[in-house]
């Protein structure tokens, strides 16, 4: 198992055998999956790199705002984002904020949007989550993705949330934490 010392907003890791036994653990994932990396969104990845027309990138400030648990002064400034793949022919767009969005231990607001009725909407019902990193997963339960957010909760601890399409939302279906093992723990 490696781990790496956080420093600045890098993220504590502690390897890939974590990651696999959550995957291989978790009630909703009992079917067969490759094991994804983690990523966060880097630097390079701004809110100019994705390409949208005015019209969307205000429809998508609004949809942000909505389920952020702060509104900074430019939405430009603050978030990172990547077009991905949700699923067959479901266009989708990860946002993560960068500053006001993000905690002490590393975690920024995590924001998953899909392309639907040309309309970009929030696959949380609520407030996206706070996410150290994450990853979409080649398997799903639905026609949409599964998101998997490693989100650190201490500089020891690192807790795994696996979220499912759940019709028109994203759902916590199950939830791992790890500080020296990995143990089941309540979503919330």
């Amino acid at each position: 198992m490696r781990r790496v010392i956080p420093s600045g907003k890098d993220v504590a890791v502690y390897g890939i055998a974590a990651l696999a036994s959550f995957v291989a653990v978790g009630a909703a994932l009992a079917r067969s999956v490759d094991v994804p990396t983690r990523t966060r969104l880097q630097a390079s990845e701004t809110v100019d790199s994705l390409r949208l027309t005015p019209a969307e990138s205000q429809q998508l400030f609004g949809e942000l705002e909505s389920h952020s648990f702060d509104v900074p002064d430019s939405w430009e400034k603050e978030i990172r984002g990547r077009r991905v793949s949700l699923g067959p022919g479901a266009d989708g767009i990860i946002l993560q904020g960068t500053d006001l969005l993000c905690g002490a231990t590393g975690n920024c607001q995590t924001f998953v949007l899909r392309r639907a009725n040309g309309r970009w909407t929030s696959l949380f019902e609520q407030d996206a989550p706070l996410a150290a990193s994450f990853a979409l997963l080649e398997t799903s339960s639905s026609q949409i993705r599964d998101l998997l957010v490693a989100t650190n909760e201490s500089a020891e601890s690192i807790k795994y949330t696996l979220y499912t399409f759940a019709g028109a939302f994203y759902r916590a279906s199950a939830c791992r934490e790890t500080a020296r093992a990995l143990s089941k723990v309540t979503c919330e």
